[in-house]
This record gives structure tokens, sequence and C-alpha cells, in this order.
């Protein structure tokens, strides 16, 4: 697997420090990434966020931060089991 800014059919796009409003982000990112395993991560109340973010497109949203090991796990998608 390869982290980059850019990719054509990317595997998991990750959408780091989310702020609530931004749900058309997610929902753009999903149509142009269809089958790609969507992360979100933001700072603040995630219970104030999380549900936009999932009706948008998002797979997965947690707060941040978080430990490497779980960023690690969410992010590799050999390993999703969410």
């Amino acid at each position: 697997m390869q982290f980059t800014l850019a990719s054509q059919d990317p595997d998991v796009v990750w959408v780091c420090g989310f702020e609530p409003g931004a749900e058309d982000l997610v929902r753009d990112i999903r149509s142009k990434n269809p089958d790609a395993f969507v992360v979100v991560t933001g700072r603040g109340p995630v219970e104030t966020w999380e549900t936009g973010v999932r009706e948008a497109g998002a797979d997965y949203s947690c707060g941040w931060p978080l430990p490497v090991e779980e960023l690690t796990r969410i992010l590799h998608p050999a390993r999703h089991s969410d």
C-alpha cells in the first residue's frame, strides 16, 4: 500500500481534520471513489458530526488524535473488520 495525496482508484481515502459542516467534501470523495474505504477523523465530540459523515458516505469515522496502532488498523484494507 502506498500513501499519497493523489491516487487513481485508491483502496482507502483518509479525510483527516474533518470539521462539522464539511459533509459535502465526504460526499464528493465518495462519489469519485465508490469502491474505496473512506475514513474520516476529526477533533471535537465525534457524536456531533459522525452521523453526518456516515450519511455522506464515510465507512468509518472517529476522533483525533488516536493511537498509531488504531490508525494503522483502520487504514490497512486487509485488516478491515468494521
